[in-house]
C-alpha cells in the first residue's frame, strides 16, 4: 500500500481545524506586527538580560513571579541573541517622563521587535496547545469530535486569548496550559499528574489555585472506601510536591525563595495594608473600584469556594459536568469583584469552552463573547495609545511625538463627572463586566432549577 502525499495534503488543507489554525494564527500574527504593550514587555527583556548576564533570576527586584516563567524567559533570549539578535530591550528618552506618569502602565524601556516576536510565537503556540487540550477534554467528556473542534475554535478564536498572547504579550496562557492538562489528568484519573500540573499552574499566576477543592473532591467522589480516597489524595499530594521540588530547587539552592514567592506573599500585604487603613478607606477602595478589594475579599472569595466544593460533595455523584458547572461559578466568585487585569478571565475562558456539550454553540458563544468582549475593552482603555509606542520608535511607520500627544490627551482628558475619561471609562466596563458574571451566574440557575424540574 502506496502512502499517497498530495491526497494527505489535501485531507489536511480541507478540514475544519486547519482553517481555524491558520485563521487563529494569522490573526495573531498581524496584531503581532504592529502593537505590542510596552510596559510589561519591557520588563520581560530587562529580566531576560538580568539572567544572561550572569546574574540570579532575583537579581532585579521586578521579577516577582514563580520562576516558570523567568527560565523560559532565560531560554528563549539565549535563544535569540545566538541567532543574531544584538539586543532585548532598550531605553527611550522620549518617554523617560512616563517613568512618573499618573498611570503605571507605561514606561520608557521598549522591547527589541525581533524578541517580541519570538516571545509572542511561543504564546501563540501555547494557545494552540491549550486549543487541543480542550478537545481532549471535550471528547472525553461527551464523545462528539464535532463539539470537541467547536470548543477547540471557541478558545483559539476568542478575542481576550487572541489579544493576550499577541497585543499584551502576557503568559497567563502558560497558567492556563498547566491547568487544562491538570483537568485532562483528573478526568483519566490520574491524580499524581493532576497534582503535578496543578502546581506549575498556580506558580505561574495562583487563580488555578482556587480549583485545587473541586479538584479534590472529584478524585474523591471516585473512591468507594477510605482506603482508596487516602491513596488518591496522597497521590494528588505528592504530584504537588514533587513538581513543586523541580520548580523551586534552583531558588531554593540560590537562597532566593522568599523573593520568588513574592507574587503570593505581595498580595497578603497588600490586604493588611487595605485593612490597617480602616473601614472608611475600605469603602473608599469599593466605590473606586480598586483592585485591591479583590486582595481583601479573599476571606470571603474563599469560603464561597469551599461551600461550593462542600455543596459538590454532598452531590455524591463523581459527574464532570457538575464539576465544570461549580468551577465556572467558583471562578466568578474569584472574578466579580475589580481586578488589576483582565487577562487573568483567560481561566474562565477555558472553562465556558468545556461547557459547551451542555451549554451549546449558541450558549457557550453568547457567554465567551460577553466576557471576552468587554474585557478586551477594558485593556485596550488601559494600554491605549501606548501600544504603539515601540512600533514608533523602531519603524518610520509613526511618529513618537503623534504617539505621545494622543497618548497624554486620553490619559488626562476630564470627562463630565469631573474625572479622568482614562479612569471613569474604565469603571464603566468594569460594571458591565460584573453584571455580564451575575448574569451568568443567574442563567446556570435557571438552568438547573429546569433541569431538575424536569
Amino acid at each position: 500500500m502506496t502512502f499517497d502525499l498530495r491526497r494527505a495534503i489535501s485531507g489536511v488543507c480541507s478540514s475544519y481545524l486547519f482553517w481555524v489554525i491558520v485563521s487563529g494564527l494569522a490573526i495573531r500574527l498581524v496584531l503581532s506586527l504592529f502593537f505590542t504593550f510596552p510596559y510589561d514587555s519591557g520588563n520581560w527583556a530587562k529580566i531576560a538580560e538580568t539572567v544572561i548576564s550572569g546574574e540570579t533570576l532575583y537579581e532585579r527586584p521586578d521579577n516577582y513571579y514563580a520562576p516558570i516563567w523567568g527560565y523560559l524567559l532565560a531560554f528563549l533570549s539565549k535563544l535569540y541573541l545566538s541567532f543574531g539578535g544584538t539586543s532585548l530591550a532598550n531605553q527611550f528618552d522620549e518617554f523617560l517622563f512616563l517613568d512618573g506618569f499618573r498611570v503605571s502602565y507605561y514606561n520608557s524601556v521598549m522591547i527589541e521587535p525581533g524578541f517580541a516576536i519570538l516571545l509572542k510565537v511561543v504564546l501563540f503556540l501555547f494557545d494552540l496547545a491549550v486549543a487541543f487540550v480542550i478537545r481532549a477534554i471535550v471528547r472525553e467528556m461527551c464523545g462528539d469530535v464535532r463539539k470537541a473542534n467547536l470548543a477547540f475554535t471557541l478558545w483559539f478564536l476568542c478575542p481576550l486569548v487572541i489579544y493576550s498572547s499577541s497585543v499584551y504579550l502576557i503568559f497567563d496562557t502558560l497558567e492556563v496550559l498547566f491547568l487544562a492538562i491538570c483537568l485532562l489528568a483528573m478526568i483519566r484519573d490520574r491524580p499524581f499528574v493532576a497534582g503535578a500540573f496543578m502546581l506549575l499552574a498556580g506558580m505561574v499566576k495562583p487563580f488555578a489555585f482556587y480549583l485545587v477543592p473541586l479538584v479534590l473532591v472529584y478524585f474523591l467522589l471516585g473512591r468507594s472506601d477510605l482506603r482508596d480516597r487516602l491513596n488518591c489524595f496522597a497521590l494528588t499530594v505528592g504530584g504537588f510536591a514533587a513538581a513543586f521540588m523541580v520548580i523551586f530547587l534552583p531558588v531554593l539552592l540560590n537562597g532566593e525563595f522568599s523573593d520568588a514567592m513574592t507574587f503570593l506573599t505581595g498580595r497578603v500585604e497588600s490586604a493588611e495594608d487595605a485593612v490597617e487603613g480602616g473601614i472608611g478607606h475600605i469603602i473608599h477602595l469599593i466605590f473606586s473600584f480598586s483592585s485591591q478589594v479583590f486582595i481583601w475579599l479573599q476571606p470571603v472569595i474563599i469560603g464561597i469556594i469551599l461551600l461550593l466544593a462542600a455543596k459538590y460533595y454532598r452531590d455524591g455523584v463523581r459527574d464532570l459536568d457538575k464539576f465544570v458547572n461549580y468551577a465556572v461559578v467558583s471562578m466568578i466568585a474569584v472574578f466579580l469583584w475589580p481586578v488589576s487585569q483582565q487577562c487573568y478571565y483567560l481561566v474562565l475562558i477555558l472553562l465556558i469552552a468545556m461547557m459547551l456539550p451542555r451549554w451549546g454553540v449558541r450558549t457557550s458563544t453568547a457567554a465567551m463573547l460577553a466576557i471576552a468582549v468587554p474585557a478586551v475593552v477594558y485593556l485596550v482603555l488601559s494600554h491605549n495609545f501606548s501600544l504603539l509606542m515601540p512600533l514608533s520608535v523602531y519603524t518610520d511607520l509613526i511618529s513618537p511625538d503623534w504617539v505621545l500627544d494622543h497618548l497624554l490627551s486620553f490619559n488626562l482628558s476630564i470627562d463630565i463627572f469631573g474625572d479622568y475619561t482614562y479612569d471613569t471609562s474604565r469603571r464603566i466596563v468594569q460594571i458591565v463586566i460584573m453584571a455580564v458574571m451575575v448574569a451568568l451566574v443567574y442563567h446556570m440557575h435557571r438552568r438547573r432549577c429546569v433541569r431538575e424540574e424536569a
